[in-house]
């Protein structure tokens, strides 16, 4: 989840060095001993910056690149990197057909690690591995609307804890919604529904059950669906309050420091034209992975808002490295479905005038000018949303 700057810095070191090190150690499959020789060193820093171009290769949806790292035979100890691409490619919509083929590569390396576990470390991963395969090639047919051979994926996963995201979990509940079980997954999508979670694809599958159960009354739907919605009172459930109560102290109501930048149509933006509105600030860079990563989701949050006109969103990119930037977010907007409005800080003063030390970033600014949040770093999709959208709210009722 996003924390306050003053106490997220060192976190945000920690995830970007996760990132690094989790996808290094899926080239080797076990992390290099302490005390290792130099000649071991510098493999492990080879590997990460491997690993560091892999990353920036799958967000920037350079599928060249990819390839050429993950080319030639299979190799279990790029297991995790086939299953990675397969991830992103997927979750962000890219490429479905090439998300396919690197979730086959990862189902076929992991059953071998399952069936013929080479030490103990492959006995112990090869049947987590092996299920978090199968998710990705279930959510990858459920994508393509072949929910019969989804099943089957889903169906045969090991008897382990469900890895997936919420996407997958989404898209697994919607495969059993149009199976003849659907009945068994009507509680759980009501469930989601009441709790706030109104993903399309929760809302797809509880559709489909709803027109199972009441084949005569189609027009009914939306009634039943927005009653479902209604029942959510935030206000109600302990851990949204003790949620919001934490969030409303993190409120600093300061006021913004003022700009003007141009978006990649050379059309100016004040910030201070804007007052009366509350706005979301994106602070992000083309070679910053967690940036790049949390777009879906900054998404998800726009898309809630995008029918509240007292809400705007404008995506800063900053202390950048690519010199022809413009062309970069034209080829990056055009290969993805963001309907991101992007500001250009130049010369980084803007970033600095905020006074956020790292990237990803994120200010939130309420309707008198007064900055309530600010944030860094990006640890998932659902805690992003979650608590931007408690952000949003909060700043929305800020009162001088």
């Amino acid at each position: 989840m996003m924390k306050a700057t003053a106490n997220f810095f060192w976190k945000v070191m920690v995830l970007v060095g996760s990132i690094l090190a989790a996808s290094a150690v899926s080239f080797a499959q076990k992390p290099i001993a302490a005390g290792a020789t130099p000649a071991a060193a510098e493999v492990k820093s080879d590997m990460q910056q491997q690993a560091f171009d892999f990353n920036k290769a799958l967000f920037s949806h350079d599928l060249r690149a990819i390839d050429a790292i993950l080319s030639g035979k299979p190799d279990k100890a790029r297991l995790g990197l086939y299953r990675r691409a397969a991830t992103v490619l997927l979750e962000s919509g890219l490429d479905i057909q090439e998300a396919e083929k690197y979730a086959t590569i990862a189902y076929e390396l992991s059953g071998q690690m399952y069936a013929h576990p080479a030490d103990e470390y492959e006995r112990e991963v090869g049947s987590s591995n092996l299920s978090k395969a199968l998710e990705l090639l279930g959510s990858i047919a459920a994508t393509k609307g072949d929910f019969v051979k989804a099943l089957q994926y889903f169906t045969r996963t090991p008897d382990t804890p469900r890895a997936g995201s919420a996407k997958m979990e989404a898209l697994h509940l919607l495969t059993v919604a149009h199976s003849d079980r659907y009945a068994s997954v009507k509680p759980n999508l009501e469930s989601k529904v009441s709790s706030g979670d109104f993903s399309p694809e929760i809302k797809a599958a509880i559709q489909i059950v709803y027109s199972k159960e009441n084949p005569d009354k189609a027009d009914g739907f939306e009634a039943y669906y927005n009653s479902l919605k209604a029942s959510y009172k935030p206000e109600n459930d302990p851990t949204r309050v003790e949620e919001l109560s934490r969030l409303k102290g993190q409120m600093i109501g300061i006021p913004a420091p003022d700009f003007s930048l141009f978006d990649t149509d050379g059309k100016q933006v004040i910030l201070s034209s804007l007052k009366g509105k509350v706005i979301v600030l994106d602070f992000w860079a083309t070679w910053c992975v967690p940036c790049i990563a949390s777009f879906p989701a900054m998404q998800r949050v726009l898309d809630k808002y995008k029918d509240d006109q007292d809400v705007v969103f404008l995506f800063v990119n900053t202390r950048e490295r690519d010199k022809d930037i413009k062309s970069w977010i034209t080829k990056f907007k055009a290969a993805h479905t963001y309907s991101f409005r992007m500001l250009l800080d130049n010369d980084s003063k803007v970033m600095d005038s905020f006074k956020s030390p790292a990237l990803p970033a994120k200010a939130v600014i309420d309707k008198d000018g007064r900055m309530q949040f600010t944030t860094m770093g990006y640890s998932g999709d659902e805690s992003l949303v979650s608590e931007l959208s408690d952000m949003i709210e909060l700043s929305k009722k800020a009162k001088k």
